[in-house]
């Protein structure tokens, strides 16, 4: 009998005004323009890994390839389409903002040698990363409900490089125009 074991992952970045963006959970992933290109917005799943091959993504962040400054990519919220209006969620270590994403290991032996992930700070362009700092914990439930401490100790920096990822946030009425919220990897 296989035991699937749900995991919550946590994240906080120390970096000041730092806004975090996985797209919202997908929400604002709908195609951009006349809706012809389709995107899928089903829900992420574990993915199989062989030897070091991708264990879980949770979905895509772009949904505008090559619109940005420069050819970038884009992260389109769609603030007119579907009148959303929040670019991202905050997550700065030093105001003890955390956030966190669950999944499943599907079967036992999942080695994690690296985990990647996006944010960007408002203002921040994509020049040199102003990221300084990752703590990580992961927990066998949600954080809210008291859950057993798998790994981390979300007091230690884990962050061992940091990079334009070649994605910039953006609205519909910002899209080809800005790129003060480059998302970093």
């Amino acid at each position: 009998m296989k035991r699937l074991l749900p995991v919550f992952l946590c994240v906080g970045l120390l970096v000041v005004g730092l806004t975090f963006n996985i797209a919202q959970a997908q929400n604002d992933l709908a195609p951009i323009g006349d809706g012809s290109s389709a995107v899928d917005l089903t829900p992420p799943v574990p993915l199989p890994s062989l030897h070091g091959g991708l264990l879980y993504d949770n979905g895509p962040l772009v949904n505008s390839p090559g619109t940005g400054l420069g050819g970038a990519d884009e992260s389109v919220l769609q603030n007119n389409s579907l009148l959303m209006s929040t670019l991202g969620a905050g997550h700065q270590v030093t105001a003890q903002n955390f956030m966190a994403d669950d999944f499943t290991v599907p079967v036992p032996g999942w080695e994690v040698n690296e985990i990647v992930t996006y944010a960007y700070q408002t203002g921040g362009g994509p020049g040199a990363s102003t990221m300084t700092q990752v703590h990580m914990c992961i927990w066998d439930g949600p954080p809210s409900t008291t859950p057993n401490l798998i790994w981390g100790d979300c007091a230690t920096n884990v962050m061992n490089a940091t990079t334009f990822s070649n994605i910039l946030r953006v609205t519909e009425t910002t899209m080809g125009t800005v790129s003060d919220r480059a998302i970093m990897r």
